[in-house]
Order: C-alpha cells, then structure tokens, then sequence
C-alpha cells in the first residue's frame, strides 16, 4: 500500500458521532459543575459546548434544564 493517502470516512466533525457524545458530556459537566451541591468542577465544560453550533441551545445550567433534576435526561446526568 505504498504511496496510497489515509482517507478520513468521518466527515461530520465534532458536531456529529463521537464528537456529539464529546459534547453532551461536556453539557453534563457543566450542569454539574454549575450546581451548588457539584461533586466535580470543570469550568471548561462551558466554553466547550459554546463553542459547537451543534448544540448552543443545550443547556449548562440546572436552572436552564426543564423541570430541574426531574428531568428525564438532563436532570440525572450531573
């Protein structure tokens, strides 16, 4: 296989595969690290899932989780 170039397959960028799950554990912890009662910190977490179009909207905050920790989703992460 010589003089042949690495093809990368995975055209999508940190907005999608692997780089999405990236993401949301990033969003996860930056709700925890956000929480009064936090186990962890990460002050990049943040400024991490900012960054990405892909998921501007999520939130980083509990208080910008619906219904709190009683959410199904981001609730239980942190």
């Amino acid at each position: 296989m010589a003089g042949t170039t690495p093809r990368h397959t995975d055209a999508e960028g940190v907005d999608g595969g692997v780089g999405l799950t990236a993401l949301l554990v990033a969003a996860s912890r930056a709700v925890e690290t956000h929480r009064h009662d936090s186990l962890a910190q990460d002050p990049y977490a943040e400024h991490f899932v900012r960054a990405a179009p892909a998921c501007a909207h999520w939130p980083v905050r509990i208080e910008e989780v619906p219904d709190g920790d009683d959410n199904p989703l981001w609730g239980r992460f942190a």
